[in-house]
């Protein structure tokens, strides 16, 4: 953390990493902060990002408990050694991703393959539309 920059705008650029890397919209964290119990919307997302307003302990927990990281992780400077948690989140995310890319791609092949067959089948009974030729 820079003198310029107070906790609180740390805090707002961690909470704004840690939606991003997750690939949240501001709306989306607002909603899990609401189903959790927060009146929160997108402006309040904003608002907090951009520490224009104060961040509430049990926001914090919540905020924590959301992105997966300890309030530590959330709350500590990188210059607390606490980088490590934002590097592994986003780790995390890439793997998950990666896991969706696969199953992705599993899902393709196989469907690729059905097509095939059934195009191959269309063939030899008549016709690529199906038809079959008398």
């Amino acid at each position: 953390m820079t003198e310029a920059q107070t906790a609180e705008q740390a805090v707002g650029r961690r909470i704004k990493a840690l939606r991003g890397i997750r690939g949240w919209s501001q709306q989306q964290l607002a909603s899990r902060m609401s189903v959790a119990g927060f009146s929160w919307g997108q402006t309040t997302v904003t608002k907090t990002e951009n520490a224009e307003r104060p961040l509430r302990v049990n926001e914090a927990v919540q905020l924590a408990h959301v992105f997966g990281v300890s309030v530590g992780d959330l709350l500590a400077s990188p210059a607390d050694g606490h980088q490590p948690a934002l590097v592994a989140a986003a780790r995390q995310r890439v793997k998950d991703c990666e896991r969706t890319k696969a199953h992705a791609d599993e899902k393709l092949a196989e469907a690729l393959s059905e097509l095939s067959e059934l195009l191959a089948g269309a063939c030899w009974e008549g016709d690529a539309d199906g038809a079959s030729v008398d």
